[in-house]
């Protein structure tokens, strides 16, 4: 079994008015993730909790396993990204998401799916960068949880709002307990 986890660094949103209302990830062509969607569970996760700075350097503790509450020391410096949210580039934004999708995942599962590997995938952003105040922001971020072995029936794509109607992990850091099949998801 291999076991990937993929992080797109501030990639979530909310809705953008430029984007008809859409949030970047409803906006991007991003078919390879949405099939990994249309198979798996899409839920939605706090990475960042209150009253701790919305972040990498949160998000990362949080998805890692380390609860941020706890072991989060302050801010170390660090270029993401997300800078193109944070410079007011909102096609910048969409071109790496897009990225992800055609030059990383879909590439890595078309591998494994050849090599006939059974694989699992924790796909999500570490926090959301939002495109409105060009900050960062500690809402819940989507998630999507993918195994080669087992099709969800879900049928549904990789964005915030179908996040939302997905299981809700009020602590990131235990994604890895989902990821390594040490925890199951109630839909």
């Amino acid at each position: 079994m291999k076991y990937l986890l993929i992080i797109g660094d501030g990639m979530a949103d909310n809705p953008v008015p430029e984007l008809g209302g859409k949030t970047p990830l409803e906006a991007a062509s991003i078919p390879a993730i949405d099939a990994l969607a249309a198979r798996g569970v899409v839920g939605s996760v706090i990475n960042c909790p209150k009253p701790l700075p919305a972040g990498s350097e949160t998000g990362i503790l949080s998805i890692f396993g380390c609860d941020p509450l706890r072991y989060f020391t302050g801010r170390s410096p660090m270029e993401a990204p997300d800078e193109c949210t944070h410079n007011g580039d909102l096609p910048g934004k969409l071109l790496p998401i897009e990225w992800l999708s055609s030059r990383l995942v879909a590439p890595l599962v078309e591998r494994m799916e050849a090599a006939g590997m059974e694989h699992r995938i924790l796909l999500l952003a570490d926090h959301k960068t939002l495109t409105a105040t060009r900050g960062h922001d500690g809402d819940p971020v989507p998630f999507l949880l993918y195994d080669s072995r087992h099709d969800s029936g879900r049928g549904g794509v990789y964005t915030e709002r179908e996040g939302e109607k997905g299981p809700f992990l009020e602590q990131g850091c235990e994604l890895l307990d989902y990821l390594f099949e040490r925890k199951s998801l109630k839909e």
